[in-house]
């Protein structure tokens, strides 16, 4: 599921963003699916059609990933406390998802 937006959290607007990237491929087999198929009213094609991002959109998207991605990296390092003791937890995959355009590496000091 993706991240959702949290006004107190800007690194929630950094994993809708992730979320999204990860997500590309599904999300364009889904609304190529639905659209091409006929179990959909023309009305309700039009409204997914309109859900569907450019390539322009895409690359809007990879942009900010990458502009925030060193800024997200620095924050988990400073949470390392954090992130450590939670590591060994299956359900915190979020670290282990990060969209694979970007070393994973920190930064370093």
């Amino acid at each position: 599921m993706p991240t959702t937006n949290n006004d107190t959290r800007w690194t929630s607007k950094f994993a809708m963003v992730n979320d999204i990237l990860n997500l590309q491929e599904p999300y364009e087999i889904y609304i190529n699916l639905s659209v091409s198929g006929k179990g959909m009213q023309v009305k309700d094609k039009t409204k997914l059609e309109e859900c569907r991002l450019s390539d322009d959109e895409w690359e809007e998207l990879r942009e900010i990933h990458a502009l925030l991605h060193p800024f997200w990296l620095l924050t988990m390092k400073m949470q390392g406390n954090i992130v450590n003791r939670n590591r060994d937890d299956p359900s915190n995959s979020f670290e282990t998802t990060v969209h694979s355009e970007h070393d994973s590496e920190p930064p370093r000091e």
